[in-house]
């Protein structure tokens, strides 16, 4: 391929079409349009805080006399303004952004006042813009009028015909109290919204420091307790600190609930922001039919144009805090927020942390009122010549004469220069010039440059006409100005003093924006355990991933020996842990994937497994554990029926989500034995089911952080033997081991030496004993009772009190008398 010319189509002179390689142009064409997103339309300005939609609306509005004081204008016309000179990008993006900065339910400040049908918080649009009419808020008005001076930053626009600012000069920090959000190639912003009288009070805490680029995130929260939305809602005080230090964090928003007894019904008060109140009654309906929300007879909405009422009516008998708990989980009443404080600073999108935005706000804001005050400098220096020029004319009226004589026989460049030779005595007036006196001849002074046009171009007639009195009177006033705007100059400290008294201004009009959002610790009413009590039980695995629940309390204690109670289990029993149902507890499969579930969500709520995990058609759980997860207990360790073992950490396991953690891979002829938890420093024994055991120091296997291996060989096995059971354990401590045959023995753990891995260990039963079922580690400090159940669903529970300890190869006693056919597939100290 031929290139003759690099990222261009086609040449414009002779139409020529060139070859060139597709994927640098799109690649360099994409990043084109990305930045253009980024910076012209999705991502707010840090100066402004305002999308360049925003303000173009903004700046056409006051470019056309639109303001708070003129009637209301179309909307129709305000939008054609905006598309014709300076969006290009379709009156529909516009109007839409027009009616959202108008509506007092978007927004804690309008910038816009609105007349007609602006929409509502239902979801119902706003009327077509022919039938609309607005105009800039009394605050717009007032926050954006420095546009009166020509002191802001200018470009072209899309077509090169007009000019529109970079920014506008607020005296506010806008998206800090609107808030703001736009979502552009790879970037997104979510500003939230808060309320304008506590920001104000922020910026005026800060400007009283002397160093206000010091100022803490906690001192600005007790000014800005938290975002404040413009619809009653709550707003959860977790995670604020955080999202204000590093300008980006999930927040929790609630609805307001409250139960009135007199009617039993909920009431609900307000709606989460952003969710339509429409979309909240559906929301509820949809988990009514789907019975996540029962004893719910109807839904009222009894809401007014300004006010959010809707009554949820309870059927007789129904726990309303069951109910609350479940609205707020399943439904719009609660919603997380992704929030990230990302604007255009420095011509690149940056999240910029809270503190950081109010002194980027008041350093843009002193910039802008020096290159004020300098201007108004320039400016009563020009008119203080002109007066200096008019009083002459006023003392000496042969100027005028002569003017006339001169612009008679000579053209305006010899008046000029016969103008420039002549002097004059203004001493008089010496008092009130803002000048070096030094530096002036005041008895022989010239006229400059300005002043000789200024008399030219000033209608003959007028120029005896004016009074002395009133020259210097005007003349003290422009002195004023630059001897007071210099002083300003000279003190930065004073320009601290000028925003304070434009943020009072600010207060002053925004006095009725009263906080709508309180902010609460509300992390209790998410918690699904809090509303119910504690239950000791019983976890049964069974066979097609079916899991059961039995109540400890369910089974009494019997003497040993016994044949043990049926306690009606359905099922056949594969394995099964004690735990409680405040506990989580973690899931593991075939094809070695592990789960976090909360117990409550199975016990009480009687979830099905597979809508809380997503296991895979060839699938199936084999074991279960107790998730007790501490900075102590926070290792895991599997080991399987080859004698395989492997040590992960289990803080990773926390976070696992619906479809599960790949944390294992074994090969098809090997199983998962055991899961066990605990912490580093702990002795991990294999007993293994023809009666081998070892025990190994846990800090002798290393953690591993990758699934795609089978970690290492835990003990050698023998023949055709398989690892039966695996325990965590101390020096010293007593273990209990059960046998198929029903018999049971406790012997010391010290009896087994503690050895390296990849040995045979030593034998701890006899043969003819049986094989092993269990190993359970008991407490000398209390009485431990054991839990026996089949795989026929009978239970036993005994003390171990009458058991002696023996040796490790004793026959042991007997602890349960199996039926033919039954076998032990559970026990546990209890």
């Amino acid at each position: 391929m031929n290139k003759k010319k690099q990222n261009s189509f086609l040449e414009k002179e002779d139409k020529e079409i060139f070859d060139i390689d597709f994927v640098e142009e799109l690649s360099s064409s994409y990043a084109e349009y990305a930045i253009s997103v980024i910076s012209n339309r999705a991502i707010p300005d840090i100066r402004d805080g305002l999308k360049a939609v925003q303000r173009r609306i903004i700046y056409s509005m006051y470019e056309s006399n639109n303001t708070h004081n003129y009637r209301f204008r179309k909307c129709a016309y305000i939008i054609g303004l905006v598309s014709g000179k300076y969006h290009a990008h379709g009156e529909v993006a516009i109007y839409d952004t027009m009616v959202r900065m108008a509506q007092t339910f978007s927004t804690n400040m309008p910038l816009i006042s609105s007349q007609g049908n602006f929409g509502s918080i239902d979801g119902d649009e706003a009327a077509a813009q022919r039938y609309t009419e607005a105009r800039l808020s009394q605050i717009t008005s007032y926050i954006i009028d420095d546009l009166n001076y020509n002191i802001i930053e200018m470009s072209k626009t899309y077509d090169g015909s007009y000019y529109e600012p970079n920014y506008l000069p607020f005296k506010i920090p806008v998206s800090i109290i609107n808030g703001n959000s736009g979502i552009a190639v790879c970037f997104a912003s979510c500003i939230p919204p808060h309320n304008p009288i506590e920001v104000i009070d922020a910026l005026l805490h800060m400007i009283k420091k002397n160093n206000y680029e010091d100022t803490k995130t906690d001192e600005i929260m007790n000014f800005i307790p938290g975002p404040d939305f413009p619809v009653k809602c709550i707003v959860n005080s977790k995670n604020l600190k955080e999202l204000y230090e590093t300008g980006k964090n999930i927040i929790n928003i609630n609805a307001p609930l409250e139960y009135v007894e007199e009617i039993n019904a909920i009431v609900i008060t307000g709606i989460p922001y952003t969710i339509k109140k429409i979309k909240l009654i559906k929301s509820i309906y949809e988990r009514m039919q789907t019975n996540d929300i029962v004893g719910i007879s109807d839904i009222v909405d009894e809401s007014g144009e300004n006010n959010i009422n809707i009554k949820i009516l309870l059927k007789p008998n129904q726990s309303h805090e069951v109910i609350i708990r479940r609205l707020y989980k399943y439904t719009d009443c609660s919603i997380s927020l992704g929030c990230s404080f990302r604007f255009i600073a420095n011509k690149k999108p940056q999240i910029i942390p809270l503190v950081e935005c109010l002194v980027n706000f008041l350093d843009n804001r002193t910039q802008i009122i020096k290159n004020r005050l300098q201007l108004e400098i320039i400016s009563a220096t020009k008119d203080i010549e002109k007066i200096i020029a008019l009083f002459i004319v006023t003392k000496t009226k042969k100027i005028i004469d002569f003017i006339k004589r001169v612009l008679n026989n000579a053209s305006i460049q010899e008046t000029r220069q016969e103008l420039k030779k002549l002097t004059f005595d203004i001493t008089e007036i010496a008092e009130y010039l803002p000048y070096n006196k030094e530096k002036i001849n005041l008895k022989k002074f010239q006229l400059s440059a300005l002043q000789i046009e200024y008399l030219l171009s000033t209608q003959i007639i007028k120029l005896n006409q004016e009074k002395t009195n009133e020259l210097i009177n005007v003349l003290k006033e422009k002195s004023s100005i630059i001897n007071k705007n210099k002083n300003y100059l000279n003190h930065p400290n004073n320009i601290n003093s000028i925003i304070e008294e434009e943020l009072t201004k600010c207060r002053k009009i925004l006095k009725d924006c009263k906080r709508n959002c309180p902010i609460k610790d509300i992390e209790l009413i998410k918690k699904d355990k809090n509303l119910y009590n504690e239950e000791h039980v019983i976890i049964l695995l069974c066979p097609q991933n079916t899991i059961l629940f039995k109540e400890l309390k369910l089974f009494k204690t019997q003497k040993r020996g016994g044949k043990g109670k049926d306690v009606s289990i359905e099922y056949k029993v594969i394995k099964a842990i004690q735990c409680t149902t405040h506990e989580d507890i973690l899931i593991f499969t075939k094809l070695g994937y592990a789960f976090k579930i909360n117990t409550v969500l199975l016990y009480y709520e009687n979830k099905k497994i597979n809508e809380l995990i997503s296991i895979k058609e060839n699938d199936e759980i084999i074991s279960l554990s107790k998730l007790n997860y501490s900075e102590e207990n926070n290792i895991i360790v599997i080991v399987t029926e080859k004698g395989y073992i492997k040590k992960h950490g289990m803080k990773e396991l926390i976070f696992a989500h619906k479809g599960g953690k790949k944390i294992y891979n074994i090969s098809n002829d090997d199983k998962i034995c055991k899961i066990l938890t605990g912490s580093s420093g702990s002795l991990v024994s294999l007993f293994t089911q023809c009666g081998r055991s070892i025990t190994i120091e846990l800090d002798e296997i290393r953690e591993l952080s990758t699934y795609n291996t089978v970690g290492v060989i835990g003990i050698k096995l023998k023949n055709e033997d398989l690892l039966q059971d695996a325990i965590l354990t101390k020096k010293g401590e007593d273990l209990l081991i059960i046998n198929s045959n029903g018999n049971g023995k406790i012997f010391s753990n010290d009896d087994i030496k503690i050895n390296h891995r990849n040995t045979t260990g030593i034998n701890f039963i006899n043969k003819k004993h049986g094989q092993l079922i269990s190993v359970t580690v008991l407490s000398k400090e209390e009485n431990n009772n054991i839990l026996i159940i089949t795989s026929s669903g009978k239970t036993i529970i005994f003390e171990t009190i009458d058991i002696r300890t023996t040796k490790r190869l004793a026959k042991g006693v007997k602890l349960i008398n199996l039926d033919d056919h039954d076998s032990i597939v559970f026990s546990s100290k209890i």
